[in-house]
């Protein structure tokens, strides 16, 4: 779909975390047109108007909006999990997937925490043995704001994330072990720190460097955290190595390239626009 006009777009689900946000990206966008929006208690607009339609909806409702969207020929970019491990969908991953994107009539985004892990995995994977990632999130990843009284808690640890079966699929691994942690005293932002056991010895960082040198939003850095990185697209990445043995540090805004930044991204592709239009002068 390669489009050289404003694109008409429709976002349903504009009152969550993650449709806020993209309801702010979409309005400052200089060749989009936001035609419809909606909420669970209000529409505005005609969403028939629309050429591409973001759907910040849970994963039930993605479910039952997608096929009607698609039999009308709309392009759906979808946020939630509903169709991240099925066949009929492309996996919105630019750094692995674009040129599938770009010809693409439904996007699944991926997981917030999925994007962490995978960017830093996606240049060595063929290299990898073992994975164990721990990391670290604001509550926005769960739709909420964060409390003065909150604290840290880790939730399902171990091989039970449902982020692990579509890492997994695109990684082609298998018993990748992850343990996130949610700071509910922190509103946005996630670290990740992947640990990986390597098949022969690398140089990882080298490896991340090649390539990533021709991707705007993945940076490689000496170290990696989200004070700089939020209300960006950016992901900054560093390397700590030992033998076969290295830890991945992988930081991002859980709303931005975890989400909004990142569909808004796959729809510059889609459309055939610069990739980095609308999601570069931000601060």
């Amino acid at each position: 779909m390669v489009v050289m006009r404003t694109v008409n777009v429709g976002l349903v689900g504009e009152t969550g975390r993650s449709g806020k946000e993209a309801k702010k990206l979409l309005l400052k966008h200089p060749i989009v047109e936001l035609v419809y929006s909606s909420s669970s208690s209000k529409n505005k607009g005609d969403l028939r108007d629309a050429d591409v339609v973001f759907l910040a909806t849970p994963s039930e409702v993605s479910r039952e909006k997608v096929p009607a969207l698609l039999r009308e020929n709309r392009v759906v970019i979808d946020f939630s999990r509903a169709y991240r491990l099925s066949g009929n969908a492309v996996y919105g991953l630019p750094e692995k997937n674009r040129d599938r994107i770009r010809a693409a009539r439904l996007i699944s985004n991926p997981g917030c925490y999925a994007t962490s892990i995978m960017l830093g995995l996606l240049p060595i994977v063929e290299s990898v043995e073992s994975v164990r990632a721990v990391c670290v999130s604001g509550i926005s990843g769960a739709g909420a704001h964060p409390s003065g009284e909150g604290g840290l808690r880790g939730y399902m640890v171990g091989w039970k994330h449902d982020h692990i079966k579509e890492m997994e699929r695109e990684l082609g691994l298998t018993g990748m072990a992850f343990t996130p942690i949610v700071a509910e005293c922190l509103d946005r932002g996630i670290v990740s720190a992947v640990n990986v056991v390597l098949k022969r010895r690398i140089n990882v960082r080298k490896a991340l460097e090649k390539y990533y040198s021709h991707e705007w939003f993945v940076r490689i850095k000496d170290e990696a955290g989200t004070k700089a990185l939020i209300g960006t697209n950016y992901c900054d990445i560093s390397v700590s190595q030992h033998g076969r043995e290295a830890v991945i540090v992988s930081a991002l805004d859980n709303l931005m390239k975890g989400a909004a930044g990142q569909a808004v991204q796959n729809m510059n592709i889609i459309c055939g626009f610069d990739e980095m239009i609308g999601l570069t002068d931000l601060p």
